[in-house]
């Protein structure tokens, strides 16, 4: 289960981040995040005639205090410009070891 992020809590945090391009930007308008995946996400280009495809791992900044029902990801690329998405919070049961959410 997962938080139903509102139309106004969307505009609003695409507003806050709607500036930043790089990691040092979100840090500074974000601060530090909740978590740091060193190998976040991966991007997969196919092959083409010219050059053999290849797999990309990039960095994933995730923030969970800068909103009640969203979580924010950052994907850092290898040139340091960011991809920043929005996705609702986890609000199911905790996972083991986790403590609940507040």
């Amino acid at each position: 289960m997962f938080a139903r992020v509102s139309d106004d809590e969307a505009v609003r945090l695409h507003l806050l981040t709607k500036d930043m391009k790089t990691e040092d930007d979100v840090r500074v308008g974000l601060g530090e995040p909740t978590h740091v995946f060193e190998v976040g996400a991966m991007k997969w280009e196919n092959d083409t005639e010219e050059k053999a495809g290849e797999i990309r791992a990039c960095k994933t900044l995730q923030y969970d205090q800068c909103s009640e029902t969203a979580t924010i990801k950052v994907n850092v690329g290898r040139y340091g410009k960011v991809n920043i998405s929005f996705s609702g919070k986890y609000i199911g049961k905790p996972r083991v070891g986790e403590k609940p959410i507040a």
